[in-house]
């Protein structure tokens, strides 16, 4: 399977921002996401976000976000949960239009699109999202819009199927934006979420002071939706609802 869209990411991103080539040293994807990742969570734990709208403007405003997100998208790590995400929704009934929450630097709204999906990416106002537009207008998606989050309780299009992939725990209230999810009174929720609440002894994640899987996955059952056990390995989290 060819993921063009997730292997253009840096290269993409050296085009938004030639300035950057000077800062890509050691040319490894994933030793420059972890790089990336640790000055992300320098910069988090010297700012201290504790309010929504700390939250949004640390990702607005970091140095090093970006740079983390874009390697991540060439890593084998990150292609793996792609190709489980994949066999995942083509197992689903009637998915036609998704919803890609927390869309990022736009790959995986891409690659869906490209096979035949109609996805609305949402992704808050910052250095990412206009890289996202950037490849937007690059790569001229049909199918494929973009929208700007203002806040948490954004509500989401109408859809078949919301695609959240590692963005609940990087939001200030889980809860509010699960919200959301479950106005569009959509069919399916599938989601990847790290497992373990974020602590700072966990050097290369930011820290987390709202955010429980557990409690996570008690709302959204509580909410209508119950999660189906699927035949991949973790991280894919499928929920239906009833």
């Amino acid at each position: 399977m060819e993921k063009i869209y997730h292997k253009n990411t840096i290269r993409d991103l050296l085009e938004f921002k030639p300035k950057m080539i000077d800062e890509w040293r050691n040319g490894d994807s994933k030793i420059e996401a972890n790089i990336a990742s640790i000055k992300t969570a320098e910069e988090w734990r010297k700012l201290k976000p504790h309010t929504e709208k700390q939250f949004i403007k640390f990702y607005q405003n970091s140095k090093n976000y970006l740079k983390a997100i874009a390697f991540y998208n060439q890593t084998a790590r990150k292609l793996r949960l792609i190709e489980k995400m994949l066999k995942v929704i083509k197992s689903l009934s009637n998915v036609k239009k998704i919803v890609d929450y927390g869309c990022g630097v736009l790959s995986d709204s891409l690659f869906l699109s490209s096979l035949g999906y109609k996805v609305a990416a949402m992704e808050i106002d910052s250095k990412i999202f206009k890289f996202a537009e950037y490849r937007l207008n690059k790569y001229q998606m049909k199918s494929l819009s973009l929208t700007e989050i203002k806040n948490e309780g954004e509500n989401c299009p109408k859809c078949d199927l919301i695609l959240c992939l590692d963005v609940l725990e990087h939001v200030y209230d889980p809860y509010k934006v699960l919200n959301n999810f479950f106005k569009t009174k959509c069919k399916y929720i599938l989601m990847s979420i790290a497992f373990k609440a974020h602590n700072e002894d966990q050097g290369g994640i930011p820290y987390h002071t709202n955010y429980s899987i557990a409690k996570i996955e008690k709302y959204i059952e509580e909410n209508g939706y119950k999660k189906q056990k699927l035949n991949v390995l973790y991280p894919p989290r499928l929920y239906i609802r009833q």
